[in-house]
């Protein structure tokens, strides 16, 4: 049954309506086992339909590396294309407060988010020639939380951004020093190699309130299609001729610890 048929959203569907807040806090209120007693996950039956698991292991697939966080330790797990999988995929997506955690090999896994949002190393091991960095998430949230669940929401949003940035203020430096270095090592040497890029959706998502983030509602997330696939035609565009040749961002000034991401120029 549609979103709005069961009055759940407000407004363009970015929004919960009241009924809808109290049904989201009623969720988080519980464990994700009570929650959903009969386990049913339509997100497992569609990665089943449409993902071909075995061809993304094959030598010659495109690579891909699917990060996830292990719910005990709190220490990262990269899946490589040998081992990706469906539970990889659904660890890596895992959200405490709505989804048990996912077992893989005997240990409990959520979203990677938690620990690295994404992880960047395993490009650099690789040598990648060009880093095209595309942000989801916006880079200032406006006005300071003044009620509860807005605290708690924009605690999440800080908690997991936190290690994305830590890795990019660490990268900014690194390839400062990498590319000043009279004697590179192999590290110098990889981060010299890389070109970085950026494509950030701040305009079209800084205006969403923090919860829009788990309505699945069809019109908004075709809205935010749209809006993804206009803002990197504009990337293409001003940019596209960097690729291969040099940055098209100054890390530096993006990441650097003195301020917040700054947008695209």
């Amino acid at each position: 049954m549609p979103w709005d048929a069961l009055g759940l959203v407000a407004g363009n569907g970015e929004r919960f309506s009241t009924a809808g807040r109290m049904l989201l806090r009623w969720t988080q209120a519980l464990m994700p086992t009570p929650a959903n007693p009969l386990r049913i996950d339509p997100l497992r039956e569609l990665l089943k339909q449409q993902v071909d698991f075995e061809r993304l292991r094959q030598r010659d697939a495109p690579r891909l590396h699917v990060a996830a966080t292990n719910a005990n330790t709190g220490r990262l797990r990269v899946f490589g294309n040998r081992e990706l999988g469906l539970d990889a995929v659904l660890a890596s997506a895992c959200l405490p407060a709505l989804q048990p955690a996912v077992q893989i090999d005997g240990e409990p896994y959520w979203d990677g988010g938690y620990s690295a949002n994404p992880a960047l190393y395993p490009l650099l091991h690789e040598g990648s020639g060009d880093v095209v960095l595309v942000l989801l998430s916006s880079w200032h949230w406006g006005d300071t939380p003044g009620t509860s669940d807005e605290v708690r929401l924009r605690a999440a949003d800080i908690a997991f951004n936190a290690a994305f940035l830590r890795e990019m203020h660490w990268l900014a430096d690194a390839t400062v020093l990498a590319r000043r270095a009279w004697w590179p090592g192999p590290l110098e040497r990889r981060l010299r190699r890389v070109r970085w890029h950026m494509i950030d959706g701040h305009d079209a998502l800084s205006a969403l309130p923090a919860d829009s983030k788990v309505i699945a509602h069809p019109q908004s997330l075709t809205r935010l299609r749209e809006a993804g696939r206009a803002r990197a035609m504009q990337w293409i565009e001003r940019h596209a001729g960097h690729l291969g040749r040099r940055d098209s961002v100054d890390l530096q000034r993006v990441f650097g610890v003195q301020g917040t991401p700054q947008p695209d120029p």
